[in-house]
């Protein structure tokens, strides 16, 4: 979708192929097209893209192209004074601003403002629309290969780490000097072009990685962790590593209720990379929006999307998945499917999906199976059985001893809310009990 005519019809602010552009290219509706060309209404898009409305303020077209230019419009008016930019907002995609953005998110000082100005399709959108950044050259580096190679398994560590035993606080305080020890590599070392993007890349990769951890563990920064990520990855030319950004900005976006934002973000990802995505990398953002609609009640979409899921993933593994892939598995597509049933009505198919995701789960991932176990036991409570549920409930007590997952833990809360009727049953009674120091406030 990054289309160079979609930027000469920015340039020459043509908002009429814009919209036609945005409503055939992707799932935006006339509303989120209006959202996304600055807060155009409804009935203006209409026009625009029925061709009864030619749109020609210089302010209205300024205002509509904010997100896609990096210079104002040229005016033959008087211009208001400019506001002091916040932090974080509408930098540019290359390389200096992708970098600024990274500094903001490691002073760790996020504003909610400048999140929600950086937050959701709208950045996707201008992620998959930027130009491809150039890469300049330099001088003889005195940076090895092999210490390019040795910080690219140091994040597979992290990342290993973080799905065996959860987001602690010790391990996302590891990140903290990696990245900004990357962050130097790249102001003060002389590398080759080649180094340089593969050291933007891991920095993009480890920036990701720590904004899911802030997700996973309930954290403040997520948001402009991933959204400092993804710029990163775009000025490293990796638009995979990008769009596996974007997969846990969904993750994030439909954990708060914003499915439909979440399916768009994971739509507009999967137009991105058609053609560079492996079928794992594509059951991935089918996964995504699988999930965004199902949140959203929109079964139909949910469960063609599940189906567009299954189909990519039968066509197996192969030798270009990226490295931050490995935990699609047989195990998370049939707990993902399990929850869009679940989530759309169907208990009985829900909870078949779901054994079977933990039979297929590897054993280490403790997080994934507590996950698995959650939705099973919301399931067999929503079929009438919380005998049953307490079962698997204390299987998720078993999966979570020394687990730091904060999400985890808000999903064992919500499980045991719905258990709460039934605390007349002795089964049930004696999860509560041994769940207590979950219930307990923190100190």
């Amino acid at each position: 979708m990054a289309d160079p005519q979609f930027r000469t019809w920015v340039r020459a602010r043509d908002l009429t192929p814009i919209v036609r552009f945005l409503l055939t290219h992707t799932e935006l509706r006339q509303t989120q097209v209006g959202a996304v060309l600055g807060g155009l209404r409804q009935g203006t898009i209409s026009k625009i893209n029925s061709g009864a409305l030619r749109v020609q303020d210089r302010r209205t077209l300024e205002h509509a192209l904010a997100r896609f230019q990096e210079e104002p419009l040229p005016s033959q008016v008087s211009a208001p004074a400019p506001r002091e930019p916040l932090t974080g907002e509408n930098p540019t995609w290359g390389e200096p601003g992708a970098l600024a953005c990274l500094d903001t998110a490691l002073a760790h000082q996020p504003t909610r403002r400048s999140a929600m100005a950086t937050a959701g399709s709208a950045l996707v959108m201008g992620w998959a629309l930027a130009d491809t950044p150039s890469t300049g050259s330099v001088a003889d580096p005195p940076v090895s290969d092999a210490l390019c190679e040795q910080m690219a398994e140091l994040v597979d560590a992290i990342r290993m780490a973080d799905a065996q035993g959860g987001a602690s606080a010790a391990l996302r305080a590891s990140v903290r000097p990696q990245l900004e020890f990357l962050r130097r590599l790249l102001d003060e070392a002389a590398v080759t072009p080649a180094q340089r993007r593969q050291l933007m890349s891991i920095t993009a990769d480890l920036t990701g990685l720590a904004g899911w951890m802030a997700v996973d563990a309930g954290d403040t920064d997520a948001q402009q962790l991933l959204t400092a990520g993804l710029r990163l990855a775009h000025a490293a030319q990796d638009p995979l590593l990008g769009a596996g950004i974007i997969s846990y900005l969904a993750v994030h976006a439909y954990s708060q209720g914003q499915g439909q934002e979440a399916a768009l973000m994971a739509s507009t990802a999967l137009h991105r990379v058609q053609g560079l995505a492996s079928p794992r990398v594509e059951c991935l953002l089918w996964i995504r929006q699988a999930r965004g609609h199902s949140a959203s009640g929109d079964e139909l979409r949910a469960r063609t999307a599940v189906e567009q899921a299954q189909r990519a993933f039968a066509q197996g593994p192969r030798e270009d998945d990226p490295r931050w892939l490995y935990w699609i598995d047989e195990g998370e597509v049939a707990c993902q499917s399990g929850t869009v049933l679940l989530e759309t009505g169907h208990p009985e198919q829900a909870l078949a999906q779901i054994d079977r995701a933990l039979l297929g789960y590897s054993p280490a991932h403790r997080r994934n199976q507590a996950s698995a176990q959650v939705r099973a036991a919301k399931t067999l409570i929503g079929m009438g059985e919380p005998e049953e549920a307490s079962v698997r409930a204390h299987r998720v007590l078993d999966q979570i001893t020394d687990l730091n997952s904060g999400r985890t833990t808000k999903q064992v809360r919500d499980l045991l809310a719905q258990l709460s009727p039934h605390r007349d049953l002795t089964d049930v009674a004696e999860v509560f009990d041994r769940a207590r120091p979950l219930l307990e406030p923190a100190p």
